[in-house]
């Protein structure tokens, strides 16, 4: 008998269950929630889009201010020996070197890939999906739901296209829609910029023209050439020097 009772209970869960997964699927496939967006639902969508924008300028402008990281490497110090460092200290802001000299004077390299870049770009924006400020709409009558998305990034010479996923929902009055993909385009010269800056420093590993320069500039501004063993110590005289100059 008690078997029997717990059959039939089973039972009724079951197709409970059943009515209410139909139900929602009934609504969200038919009349629950419209995918195309009426004109009263249009500004709350042209606005997350703007948000979007707004996020991926923010996060294109920390690529070019940090080296092409908007997380940056960890810190590594230099030594006593080798008063080096793995950033540059930009006005309180570190910016990574591409290469530099470690500690233990090892030189590394820390080269960001337009791939990285496009990867941290996309994190960045997706994180932030759901941060949008829907305040003056809500007060206006609307609810809007938004969470936080998983994007991909492409970065070209004059643009950043950016194409996220994230679940967007509107209601207003009768009114309602869902939005899950979003597609958004900077202009932006980052991947111009992005290349540029490879190529010098390539050039710079292969030509050492920066050091080159560097002694070109020694030669002509200071007395480095010429050998002399003494064991008494040199001093610069200032007239002589200056008659070699002219």
């Amino acid at each position: 008998m008690i078997e029997n009772k717990r059959a039939q209970v089973t039972i009724f869960i079951i197709i409970a269950i059943v009515i209410v997964g139909g139900i929602v699927l009934f609504y969200s496939l038919k009349g629950g929630f419209e995918k195309s967006l009426s004109k009263d639902l249009e500004p709350v969508y042209e606005y997350y889009l703007s948000c979007l924008e707004e996020s991926a300028a923010q996060g294109i402008a920390l690529l070019g201010e940090q080296g092409g990281y908007i997380e940056t490497p960890d810190f590594e110090p230099g030594s006593s020996y080798k008063p080096f460092s793995s950033h540059l200290d930009f006005f309180g802001q570190g910016v990574p070197y591409w290469m530099y000299v470690s500690g233990n004077n090892l030189f590394r390299e820390q080269v960001p890939t337009k791939r990285s870049m496009e990867i941290e770009l996309a994190r960045y924006v997706g994180q932030r999906a759901g941060e949008c400020d829907f305040t003056d709409f809500e007060l206006a009558g609307y609810d809007v739901y938004s969470e936080e998305g998983i994007g991909s990034v492409k970065i070209t010479d004059y643009e950043v296209s950016l194409e996220l996923d994230s679940h967007l929902v509107i209601y207003f009055g009768e009114q309602s829609a869902v939005v899950d993909t979003h597609d958004i385009t900077v202009r932006s010269k980052l991947g111009k910029f992005y290349d540029l800056a490879l190529n010098v420093y390539n050039f710079e590993k292969s030509q050492t023209f920066l050091e080159k320069y560097a002694l070109d500039v020694l030669r002509l501004y200071a007395p480095v050439t010429g050998t002399e063993i003494s064991c008494s110590p040199k001093v610069f005289v200032e007239e002589t020097i200056k008659q070699d100059l002219v």
